[in-house]
C-alpha cells in the first residue's frame, strides 16, 4: 500500500478500491477518523478489511482542488 502515498484521490470510495485492488482483500469501509488529531500530524482516515476487526489508518491532506493527498500509511 506504500504506492498510495505521494498519489491523489477524489473521494473516499476511490481511496477504498486502491486498496482493494493493491492488497486483494475486500475493504469494509474508508471514514474519516474520529480519533483525537495531534497537533502537528495530517488528517487521519480509517478503514478495515472485511475479514478483519483491526482498524487501520491512513494520513492525508486535502489540496486546493478537495482531493486527499495521502502523506503516510
Amino acid at each position: 500500500m506504500e504506492k498510495m502515498v505521494g498519489k491523489r484521490y477524489a473521494s473516499l470510495d476511490e481511496i477504498k478500491k486502491e486498496i482493494e485492488k493493491l492488497t486483494g482483500v475486500k475493504v469494509a469501509e474508508v471514514i474519516k477518523s474520529s480519533s483525537d488529531r495531534l497537533k502537528g500530524t495530517d488528517f487521519m482516515l480509517d478503514f478495515e478489511f472485511e475479514d478483519d476487526g483491526d482498524v487501520y489508518t491512513i494520513f492525508y491532506l486535502k489540496d486546493n482542488a478537495g482531493n486527499y493527498y495521502i502523506t503516510e500509511i
